[in-house]
């Protein structure tokens, strides 16, 4: 009887020892678990779970974090014993790991397995440190068990994690394996986290640099750019200036000497260098196009067209226009530049539609495939659609210009606005029937 109770007793002692010990393991779990969550600063979470597995689990704990933009894996070594964690620092200096050796920690990040020695040896340490300095150093950390496995995240191994004890009668076991497996799982985590972050942090600084360069690359352009427009302008707009003014002298002073085609010959060449400074500013203001900040602003389309439409009345009073402009019409977009743009296609409308006496100009909007597309119509002269590649040209002209007036450069600045704004343009039209002007701007319409 007296047998029977104390095989109970044993039972019952181990069973009580079990459950304190996986209460303990739940716990230690827990506080590791938290570290995910406490901070994703790199060395801060890898350093606070080293501390904290020499607290509840091992004598010496060492992670390793090899990172492909490093030469050496980065470390985190943490001690139990105070006497020995003053060559704590010194050891952490001296270690290199192998990551192609063929025991311990290397060994783990290789195989991607663990490595479990209940009974560590001098042997077993000479083999992972095969320098002599080095390994009469690490000799000081008596380890006596040890245990390594490897840190894998997301299908990879990124480090591992190594445990050692240092006392004769602390051995680890096939519990203790579980238990660092899980503990590397989470560390693995932990560890990945700050690895993200570190690399988003990088990725992060690289994008501000190169921001700033373009910056400064734009705004060295844009000066460039301006030095070149004030040059252009002022060096050919001298000898413009000249001709002009020499030759209004001329019909002023000497008009009466020169005969009727004499004076006509003058006033074309003062026509002429005007219509030539008229070009150059076409050709600044394209060029401007290119280079300039684009801002982007909600804007009423309908009562920007509406004002063009009196501004237009207002030129030529005598003109009977009927304009139909849709109400409710907006974008997104740069108001001096879609300013420009109706001012344009209206303005062109306008000007082709002088020779009808039922004059009618439209502006408005259809919904295709998905997008919203802007049009003005006209029913005046119009145009030969196997010529309408040439609409958008820079100095192309269709028409001649005793026919109608303009630069040939007003639609090519539309062009290039639109363009600017992630949109596209394109006519449809007939001889004598009038034209449509279709443009979209794309995800800046709403």
């Amino acid at each position: 009887m007296s047998g029977l109770i104390s095989g109970i007793s044993h039972w019952l002692r181990q069973v009580l020892q079990e459950s304190e010990a996986e209460r303990a393991e739940q716990a230690f779990l827990a506080r590791t678990g938290a570290l995910q969550a406490e901070s994703l600063d790199f060395d801060t979470a890898l350093s606070k779970l080293a501390r904290l597995a020499v607290s509840h689990f091992s004598d010496w704990c060492l992670i390793i974090m090899v990172e492909p933009d490093r030469a050496n894996p980065r470390l985190f070594l943490a001690g139990r014993d105070p006497d020995r964690k003053s060559f704590l620092p010194q050891l952490e200096e001296a270690y290199r790991i192998d990551a192609r050796g063929r025991y311990g920690s290397g060994q783990a990040i290789v195989s991607g397995r663990p490595v479990l020695i209940e009974r560590f040896t001098d042997a077993h340490l000479a083999a992972m440190v095969p320098d002599p300095t080095q390994l009469a150093l690490f000799q000081r950390m008596a380890v006596t068990s040890y245990l390594s496995v490897p840190l894998i995240a997301r299908g990879r191994v990124i480090g591992a994690i190594a445990f050692g004890h240092s006392g004769a009668r602390r051995r680890f076991g096939a519990r203790d394996l579980a238990l660092a497996e899980e503990l590397a799982r989470r560390g693995a985590l932990a560890g990945d986290n700050a690895l993200v972050y570190c690399e988003a942090r990088r990725a992060e600084a690289a994008v501000q640099r190169l921001n700033a360069e373009l910056e400064r690359r734009v705004a060295e352009r844009t000066a460039e750019l301006e030095a070149f427009s004030y040059s252009v302008s002022h060096d050919l707009r001298a000898p413009l200036r000249a001709i002009d003014g020499f030759s209004l002298v001329l019909l002023e002073d000497y008009g009466e000497i020169l005969d009727p085609a004499g004076r006509e010959y003058l006033a074309r060449v003062r026509r002429a260098s005007q219509r030539m400074a008229e070009l150059i500013d076409a050709m600044l203001n394209l060029v401007r196009l290119s280079w300039s900040e684009l801002r982007r602003e909600p804007l009423d389309l309908s009562a920007r067209a509406r004002d063009i439409a009196e501004h237009l009345y207002q030129s030529e009073p005598a003109r009977s226009v009927a304009f139909d402009i849709a109400g409710g019409l907006t974008a997104t977009g740069d108001p001096r530049l879609l300013g420009a743009v109706l001012e344009n296609l209206l303005g062109n409308a306008w000007k082709f539609t002088r020779k009808q006496a039922d004059a009618r100009i439209e502006f408005g909007v259809r919904e295709g495939a998905g997008e919203r597309i802007y049009f003005v119509r006209d029913n005046g002269a119009g145009f030969d659609m196997a010529y309408a590649d040439k609409l958008f040209g820079a100095f192309q002209r269709l028409r001649s210009p005793g026919e109608f007036e303009g630069h040939g450069i007003g639609l090519a600045t539309v062009q290039r606005i639109i363009a600017r704004h992630g949109g596209r343009i394109w006519a449809e039209g007939a001889v004598g029937q009038g034209a449509t002007f279709y443009f979209t701007l794309g995800g800046t319409g709403s």
